[in-house]
């Protein structure tokens, strides 16, 4: 017992016996270290948000209702036929480059008349609308296995995967 409470009182000692220089320092650079990964995570962290986000959404639910969601308004929107696309661009590193892109006409077109000529963006979330505003489709491009529509889910990551059946029951139903 007398030998754990010196054993005690020697490695107080050691902590007392460290300079205040070298503990301020050691405090600093921890201090870097943090600020230094809390700072290349926050793309992580918004993307992750956007991915939560993404769980949220709903076949019928208007566009009002996903941008209170996601927290702002769609980045990208083109017309397809009689309905309009929406683009949610994914918040990661890539971000700033890809709101960039969006000044490219040729690529991001106010309109579009073919599915395949819909604008591909790896991990923006798609949305098709419909002119009263609610969604009847949506996916994660790259990220996603399906494409959820009002008329069940189908295998694909980006609408322009949609069948041409899908697209059709649209014209028909008038949706």
């Amino acid at each position: 017992m007398v030998a754990d409470q010196r054993h005690r009182h020697s490695a107080i000692r050691a902590i007392r016996a460290i300079p205040i220089w070298i503990a301020c320092l050691i405090v600093v650079v921890l201090a870097g270290i943090l600020t230094i990964w809390m700072l290349l995570s926050y793309p992580l962290i918004e993307s992750r948000a956007d991915r939560f986000a993404y769980r949220e959404l709903r076949i019928g639910m208007e566009i009002a209702e996903a941008e209170k969601i996601f927290g702002r308004q769609p980045e990208y929107s083109c017309h397809f036929k009689s309905h309009t696309v929406y683009y949610f661009l994914d918040r990661s590193q890539q971000y700033e480059e890809n709101v960039a892109s969006l000044a490219d006409k040729e690529r991001f077109p106010d309109r579009v008349e073919s599915k395949e000529d819909l604008p591909d963006v790896y991990a923006a979330i798609q949305f098709l609308v419909d002119d009263d505003g609610s969604i009847i489709a949506y996916t994660m491009i790259s990220e996603e296995l399906h494409i959820h529509t009002t008329l069940g889910d189908y295998d694909g990551a980006r609408l322009a995967e949609l069948p041409n059946e899908f697209l059709e029951s649209l014209s028909e139903s008038g949706e």
